[in-house]
């Protein structure tokens, strides 16, 4: 027969709330498992939402009522522990294990002791060493303490934040791979003050949320943190950890939270009044980081610019023409292309075997082109590299004049020259490569009988007849090819090969 419900009658209680004794056993099973989906006592969100044992039975039996018993309520046990992390999780194992095999190997591996400006590979030293550093906190980071849970399930994730001295293993991993790579200082502190927010934040994230999990089970009060612990009912891992995210950043900017707190709890205010201050403290060390590092990219840019200033003034206070000031910036611009350094410094800083290099990167191939120094020995060549001399000439300037007599070797490394004969005609142009007063070289007393003037800002590099004597003085057989050479070129050919007396 079937049962009328009518509106004045009381609903039915459900079966699990009040199973009899007598139930048998596969009903006592259901209710079991519908047990680990309704809402528990001891879960943080029912002391928060629920409060009271009476609205947690009315919470029971409404799930069970209407027919959701095999829904997962948010605070029943079993979205609790799906929502806990393993203690036993692989990854955290692997990393622990690592950081037991680092800690053995720093027992073995020498370091510079930078007092003696030697390298330490006495085992007692080197363990000695250790013992008295970072070791403690090393083998306290390398324990896999998460696998204790000290106030009840889910509570191991507190102890995670004792692996934060493995932080200064992995700079000091970071730093040898750095140098390594031969990573310039801006893009190595750039990278590190990426990697220090990112690693601050979520530590703070961390400490954010755990902090109040761990005292809450710790103490057992019938209430939570404060309001903001309307996070421990978050399911979704991400949205969790966003939420926190999102409080902690707030915290660290000063803005704090985005709502009043309705309870003041003391540990609650000094918690945040920690974070707070730290990330005070951290913004503006990364900003000055920042800040350094911006004035380190732009020092030469300004240190030009001041300088720039200061010829401007100089030419101002000496009320120079026009024509000659621009003449003196565009020789400023094209010598320092925009950022200053100061040449003379940095090749007294350096050896001779370093300018000796720099010179044959610069020249060797200029000079190799010259078909008098073709298929000459290489120690000679080197010779005549190391002994040229760099000039410039600015547009308009007179490189050489008819009528002075012929004492240097003028290579050109970059620009152009016109070459004028002894009527103002003009002869040739001589470009990139190119080389004039080769006679030089052998008759130093010969009159010059052709004006050469820079078209363009001209870079050259000029050999003077005593120094390449000094060069061939210890190759006679030498000094004889290169003047049938020279003696061979008349000047058709020589004005062919962009070549002049």
């Amino acid at each position: 027969m079937k049962t009328i419900h009518h509106e004045c009658m009381l609903p039915a209680r459900p079966r699990c709330m009040d199973l009899p004794p007598t139930a048998g056993v596969f009903a006592k099973m259901i209710c079991k498992l519908h047990q680990l989906m309704l809402p528990c006592e001891w879960h943080h969100g029912t002391t928060f939402y629920i409060r009271s044992r009476k609205n947690l039975a009315l919470e029971k039996e409404k799930q069970l009522t209407q027919a959701y018993a095999f829904v997962w309520h948010p605070y029943s046990p079993i979205k609790f522990y799906w929502d806990c992390s393993d203690p036993s999780d692989a990854l955290i194992l692997f990393s622990d294990a690592f950081a037991a095999l680092d800690l053995c190997t720093k027992f073995i591996t020498g370091y510079n002791d930078e007092d003696k400006k030697a390298v330490v590979l006495n085992l007692g030293a080197i363990a000695k060493r250790y013992a008295r550093g970072s070791f403690v906190a090393d083998a306290i980071a390398a324990l896999p303490l998460q696998m204790y849970e000290p106030y009840g399930p889910c509570t191991h994730t507190a102890w995670l934040i004792l692996k934060l001295p493995r932080l200064v293993t992995l700079k000091e991993k970071w730093r040898n791979a750095y140098e390594q790579l031969e990573l310039s200082y801006i893009t190595t502190a750039a990278t590190g003050v990426v990697v220090r927010i990112l690693l601050f934040f979520h530590w703070l994230t961390y400490i954010h949320y755990q902090v109040p999990v761990f005292c809450y089970q710790a103490s057992h009060q019938t209430y939570v943190w404060s309001q903001r612990s309307k996070s421990f009912n978050i399911t979704n891992d991400f949205q969790r950890y966003t939420t926190n995210l999102y409080w902690v950043v707030g915290l660290c900017i000063g803005a704090g939270y985005y709502r009043p707190v309705d309870e003041f709890i003391l540990s609650d205010l000094v918690l945040t009044s920690l974070i707070s201050l730290a990330g005070l403290m951290f913004i503006i060390f990364s900003f000055a980081t920042v800040f350094r590092l911006f004035v380190y990219g732009y020092t030469d840019e300004f240190t030009f610019n001041g300088k720039l200033k200061d010829v401007k003034d100089y030419m101002e206070l000496k009320k120079l023409p026009m024509l000659l000031r621009r003449k003196i910036l565009l020789f400023v611009n094209y010598k320092f292309n925009g950022s200053y350094f100061n040449e003379e410094y940095i090749l007294n800083t350096i050896n001779e075997q370093i300018k000796q290099d720099i010179n044959m990167h610069c020249c060797k191939a200029l000079v190799s082109k010259i078909p008098m120094f073709q298929d000459m020995p290489v120690a000679f060549v080197n010779t005549i590299v190391f002994s040229l001399v760099e000039v410039m000439f600015m547009p308009g300037e007179v490189v050489v004049s008819q009528g002075e007599p012929i004492d240097c070797l003028y290579i050109i490394a970059s620009g152009s020259v016109t070459v004028l004969d002894i009527n103002g005609r003009e002869i040739t142009h001589l470009r990139d490569g190119a080389h004039f007063g080769d006679d030089a070289l052998f008759e130093p007393t010969q009159i010059r009988k052709t004006t050469i003037i820079a078209l363009e800002i001209t870079e050259a590099y000029k050999l003077s007849n005593e120094a390449f004597r000094g060069c061939v003085r210890p190759y006679p057989h030498i000094d004889a090819r290169v003047r049938r050479s020279v003696q061979f070129s008349d000047s058709k050919l020589r004005l062919r090969r962009m070549t002049i007396d």
